[in-house]
C-alpha cells in the first residue's frame, strides 16, 4: 500500500543537527547514546527508545510517542496546520509511466525502456 503523508520541518534551524540522526537500522549502541546526549529531543529517543530507569522496557514506546508528539508540536512548523493536531490532506499525485528510446551510443543500438514512479505532495 502507498499512502501519502505530509511532512514536518524543524522551525528551529539552529537546534537541526542536534536532532538529526541516520537511519536507526545504522546506529549502534555507542551511537545511540552520543545522539541522545546531544539533545533532549534528537530523533533517536523517538526511533530507538529506551525505558526510564525504574519502569517496565514497554514503556519505552509511550515515552517515544509523548515525546514525538511534543516535538511536533512546540518546534516543527508546518505551514498547512491550522491547530496542533488537526492536519489538511495533502494533495498527492502518483505516476506511474514508462518511456522507450533507442540508444546507440552507450547500449549497442538497443532499444531501452525506462519506468519511472514519482509522487508529489502540495
Amino acid at each position: 500500500m502507498v499512502a501519502p503523508f505530509q511532512g514536518e520541518r524543524f522551525a528551529d534551524v539552529e537546534r537541526l543537527s542536534r536532532v538529526i540522526a541516520p537511519p536507526y537500522d545504522v546506529i549502534d549502541t555507542g551511537e545511540r547514546t552520543q545522539l541522545a546526549a546531544l539533545d533532549e529531543h534528537n530523533i533517536v529517543h523517538v526511533m530507538l527508545p529506551e525505558a526510564p530507569e525504574g519502569r517496565s522496557p514497554d514503556a519505552r514506546y509511550a515515552v517515544a510517542a509523548e515525546l514525538l508528539a511534543r516535538v511536533l508540536a512546540d518546534f516543527c512548523a508546518n505551514a498547512d496546520r491550522k491547530m496542533i493536531g488537526a492536519r489538511k490532506r495533502p494533495q498527492v499525485a502518483l505516476e506511474l509511466f514508462q518511456e522507450f528510446h533507442f540508444d546507440d551510443v552507450f547500449f549497442g543500438g538497443h532499444e531501452i525502456a525506462e519506468r519511472h514512479f514519482e509522487v508529489s505532495c502540495a
